[in-house]
């Protein structure tokens, strides 16, 4: 008994300090994306303060919205100036010896080998990269609502 009970406050500390660390650090923001005037359906959304992890994540739907999640479900993301990728991809199915890979048709796995599959970006490719997206977001204490119109 005398040793469950420092390992109980141990986790109750630690686990409010988390809590409580995670309410002050974070911020209700929801994300909208579109693409050529259009909601993007499916766009996965990262928002990153550089050398300040954990990054913000959120999946768009068919409204083009996403609501960002850094810890938990929809507590939004941190506080501060963030650096964005936009990505939107589709997975088609894998192409073996017989149909070539990607890019010269000439693809032979390895005996035992998964044949690679075909990736096709549906967003312009500069925005996977915070590098190159040019995209920013300032997230404040209290609710964000954050819209990226994408261009080719």
């Amino acid at each position: 008994m005398r040793l469950l009970y420092p390992i109980v406050c141990l986790a109750l500390i630690f686990g409010g300090c988390a809590q409580e660390s995670t309410d002050k650090r974070t911020a209700p923001t929801t994300v909208s994306v579109r693409y050529r005037g259009e909601p993007v359906e499916g766009a996965i959304v990262t928002l990153a303060i550089p050398n300040s992890p954990p990054p913000a994540f959120g999946k768009t739907d068919s409204s083009g919205k996403a609501i960002m999640r850094t810890y938990q479900e929809n507590d939004g993301a941190l506080i501060g100036i963030h650096s964005v990728t936009i990505l939107k991809q589709k997975i088609g199915p894998s192409k073996g010896a017989e149909q070539g890979n990607q890019r010269d048709g000439e693809y032979f796995p390895a005996v035992g080998a998964s044949p690679l599959p075909v990736v096709e970006d549906l967003l312009p490719i500069k925005y996977k990269s915070p590098a190159s997206s040019g995209l920013t977001a300032e997230v404040n204490k209290g609710k964000n609502e954050i819209l990226f119109e994408l261009n080719d």
